[in-house]
């Protein structure tokens, strides 16, 4: 729960500093109200969002990804003995994620899945709501943003599993030793 709760203020505290510093000094906040089509990045977005909602899903989407990456890497410190071993094999599956999202597209038609559901990609807004981009899972067709949310709670529940075996297995430990 405390890597939860740190991981949410960690990007919270990131994200109204981006706002404050990077919007504010503006004094305006004209164009808020446009549709995000109006943005390149978003021009074949099928959503409907305006700029201002896609912001506020955005910093959502942040703060949840942001969450997933904290349990990950606490089920990687549960199964280590040495915080620098966490730290490493953390930022070894980090680079992987980003070197998988830099490759090329040859490379990347065979490996699409862990490409798609990446940490590099699936925390990019851009990404996930930039884009029309259909899954089909077992002959329906799933839009982008809601198979992220399902593989990434997936993954949380298998993080929190695991690091609640691990406590578990360390409270036995203790008690036996």
């Amino acid at each position: 729960m405390s890597v939860l709760v740190a991981s949410t203020v960690v990007v919270t505290l990131y994200l109204a500093a981006t706002f404050l510093f990077g919007f504010l000094p503006h004094k305006s906040l004209h164009g808020w109200n446009a549709a995000i089509q109006s943005i390149p990045t978003y021009a074949r977005s099928l959503f409907q969002f305006k700029a201002w909602q896609l912001a506020l899903i955005g910093a959502a989407w942040l703060i949840f990804t942001g969450a997933v990456y904290s349990l990950i890497v606490s089920f990687i410190s549960s199964r280590m003995k040495s915080q620098m071993g966490t730290a490493g094999v953390s930022l070894v599956l980090l680079s992987v994620n980003v070197g998988l999202a830099a490759m090329g597209d040859t490379v990347l038609q065979r490996i699409r899945p862990l490409v798609d559901f990446g940490l590099a990609n699936v925390t990019l807004i851009k990404e996930v709501f930039g884009v029309h981009k259909p899954f089909d899972v077992f002959g329906v067709s799933i839009s982008y943003p809601v198979m992220a949310f399902f593989v990434l709670t997936s993954i949380a529940a298998l993080a929190i599993f695991g690091i609640y075996q691990g406590q578990r297995s360390r409270i036995a430990f203790s008690k036996g030793a």
